[in-house]
Order: structure tokens, then sequence, then C-alpha cells
């Protein structure tokens, strides 16, 4: 319990941008759930350390701790964090232009999704699949996953809605 609260301080310290400080809260998480023998949340901790990593532009410590957080949550069958640190796998090589490989890992990420019949993760992962056809220059595609992502967040009533309905008015622009 003190571990995910740690962790869920680590959250909110990155949603305002206080990196170091969300780095040594997620820390403290794993730290902890390594101590208690918890290893979901020491899967959870370390893909929290990556997204901390990642949006610091510390591409490759992010590349590391998604990496090792996938082979945790494959360890321990957790279907869940799998699906999460293949997003932030494909999230690292879609900000390193490594375009095909994010839709890989993405593409991998929709099926896990789909099969636990997370709307959510599979919007996302949709949302983040039509971003790199964007980045490919194929707009139709772009806008026609987009479209699917849009269709999905709009059933579970995300805010990702907004971002989605932007890139889509962008690609559209660009047809």
């Amino acid at each position: 319990m003190e571990g995910e609260a740690l962790g869920s301080l680590g959250v909110i310290y990155n949603a305002i941008e206080n990196h170091p400080l969300a780095l040594e809260y997620h820390q403290m998480y794993f730290t902890i759930s390594d101590a208690i023998g918890d290893r979901r949340g020491q899967a959870t901790a370390l893909g929290n350390i990556g997204v901390t990593f990642e949006e610091t532009g510390d591409l490759e410590k992010a590349l590391d701790y998604y990496s090792r957080q996938l082979k945790l949550a494959k360890q321990i069958k957790d279907g869940r964090r799998q699906a999460n640190a293949i997003g932030g796998l494909g999230n690292v090589f879609r900000k390193q232009n490594r375009l095909d490989e994010a839709m890989d890992q993405y593409q991998i990420q929709l099926a896990m999704a789909q099969s636990a019949g997370d709307a959510r993760s599979s919007a996302l992962a949709l949302f983040h699949i039509a971003q790199c056809h964007g980045l490919q220059g194929d707009i139709q595609r772009a806008i026609t996953r987009g479209e699917e992502s849009l269709q999905r967040f709009e059933q579970v009533e995300d805010a990702m809605r907004q971002r989605v309905r932007e890139a889509l008015e962008k690609w559209k622009q660009a047809a």
C-alpha cells in the first residue's frame, strides 16, 4: 500500500513536470516492492521510471526500463503490464524515428488490448499507429486509424478525444 502511494505521487510529479521528484518516488516504489516481493509493483515502478525518462528525453534509459518492465511482466504473466511496456517501447521508437519498429510494438499492443476487451488501450494504440502513419506521410491511413481511435475514445468518454480530434484535423488539412 505504501509503495503504491509513493508511485501515485511519482505520477503526479510527472504530470506537473517535476521529473527529479517523480523519479525519486518511483524508485522508492520499486525499492519497497522489491523488499516485499511485490513483482507487479516492481513492474509498475519500472514502467513509471521509463515514462519519466521518456518525458525528460532520455530515450535510452526509457528503453532500458520499458524492456525491464516487459521482461518482468512476461515472467509474472501480467498482460496489462506487458501491453503498457510494449506501448512504452513503441513511444520511444516513434520518438527515435524508428517508425517501423514503433508500428510493430503498437500492433502488438493493439492485439493485446482487443483480446482483453480494453477499449481505452486499443484506442490509444490506434492513435499511436495513426501518428506513425502521419509521420511516414501516409495521411489517408493516419486519418483512417485516427478516426477508429476517436470512435473508441468516444465510447469510453476519454479526455484523449480532443488530442485525437486535433491530430485528425491536421491530417485532413494535409490530405
